[in-house]
């Protein structure tokens, strides 16, 4: 109300940009003469942003940014340009809260009505204490809602709501077998709720990474096929947007992932027909997204083989654990090691995730087993066909010069 504050409408995944002018249009016109991109993109931000009430701080939605620069890419260059030349300050909103406009004036100086402030505070505080109320009331939920409206029809039981199913006498539960699953039993006073510890959390999301479940009791269950993709394909995502410096939704949304993993397509043309992948995506992002569906296609165990998760399974699945794995080899530690810096070298020179070239359990099982040939190769867990005609000649040769 008095341009002090302003409230971020940054929603998820950080969609808008908070951006501050910071060079006078003298500055500007002098020291980028002759550079074209950043000028139309700073006259593009002066009209997205409402002229002069940009060196105030304005919100620009990422599409708008990408509109004036030519692609998200460009507009995430660009900006990083100015920040660096000390022509604007910028940052990611990436949620909900208040941005200071106005540094300078102290809040004693606005005329602020403190009293309505506060009645406003206690009214609030009401209608969340009336929310508390209907959250964990056990009389009827509809009758509730309609006596907090004042309706005249306000009911004491209305046969359809949880409380009214639970009590029967006529309710719909009893009539038609509806089974209701009983509330868990309160706490008693000062009894805490058991809570995972460090450890099995991050054992939990090593297995998720690795495409297995671990339940609570111990036990190791492998996910279904496209949830261990989607997994992937969410690293993937992460990685790309790390490395381009856009969004994540920019590289490509949930909903896409989500095609993409139930679909599992293999080749260029395959992955074209996914909704929502087009050819900018698929030239820009297609040969890392390809080499995780490919490993994905090419990594499955043999028909009727146990799964081989990455810790200790229970005795049931016929495993086993951890103690039972010969030690390595001083001549396997130091081959492990030579194929692990191979891995590496050859993933930053395409710009893609190490695991996208091979995961580690796929590096330990070559040093063990020591391949002589592309056939021999293939047979490992974690290769497949695509694989070995990439990178098999590297690595076949690692392993000869031991």
């Amino acid at each position: 109300q008095h341009g002090l504050v302003r409230a971020s409408r940054g929603g998820r995944g950080g969609q808008a940009v908070r951006l501050r002018l910071l060079a006078t249009p003298q500055r500007i016109s002098e020291e980028l003469a002759g550079r074209e991109a950043e000028l139309g993109f700073l006259r593009s931000l002066w009209k997205v942003g409402g002229g002069k009430a940009v060196y105030r701080g304005a919100e620009v939605e990422w599409r708008d940014l990408a509109r004036a620069a030519g692609g998200l890419q460009e507009a995430s260059h660009l900006l990083d340009r100015l920040a660096k030349g000390s022509f604007l300050e910028w940052q990611t909103s990436s949620g909900e809260g208040i941005w200071v406009l106005d540094r300078d004036t102290p809040p004693s100086r606005l005329p602020v009505d403190w009293r309505a402030v506060q009645e406003k505070k206690e009214r609030d505080l009401r209608k969340l204490q009336k929310m508390q109320i209907y959250a964990y009331t056990k009389e009827c939920r509809r009758g509730f809602v309609l006596q907090y409206f004042g309706d005249a029809a306000a009911m004491d039981f209305c046969g359809a709501c949880d409380n009214c199913l639970r009590e029967g006498g006529g309710g719909l539960a009893e009539r038609f077998g509806i089974r209701l699953d009983e509330p868990a039993p309160p706490r008693e006073p000062g009894e805490r709720r058991e809570r995972m510890s460090k450890e099995e959390k991050r054992a939990r999301r090593s297995a998720r990474r690795e495409g297995f479940e671990l339940a609570p009791d111990g036990t190791w269950t492998e996910a279904p096929p496209d949830q261990r993709l989607r997994e992937r394909l969410r690293q993937l995502r992460r990685a790309l947007s790390t490395k381009h410096g856009v969004p994540a939704f920019s590289v490509f949304s949930n909903r896409v992932m989500d095609d993409i993993a139930r679909a599992a397509p293999t080749s260029p043309e395959a992955l074209l027909e996914v909704d929502g992948v087009g050819p900018k995506m698929l030239e820009r992002y297609g040969e890392a997204m390809l080499a995780v569906l490919r490993e994905n296609a090419g990594d499955g165990p043999a028909e009727g083989a146990p799964p081989s998760p990455p810790r200790a399974r229970t005795e049931e699945s016929g495993s086993r654990s951890l103690d039972d794995v010969p030690a390595p080899t001083p001549e396997e530690s130091a081959l492990y090691g030579k194929l692990k810096a191979l891995r590496n070298a050859l993933a930053r020179e395409a710009s893609l995730p190490a695991y996208c070239v091979f995961r580690d359990n796929t590096l330990i099982e070559m040093a063990r087993r020591r391949p002589t040939s592309k056939v021999e190769l293939n047979r490992l867990p974690g290769v497949g066909p695509a694989k070995v005609e990439k990178y098999g000649a590297a690595f076949l040769e690692a392993i000869r010069e031991g």
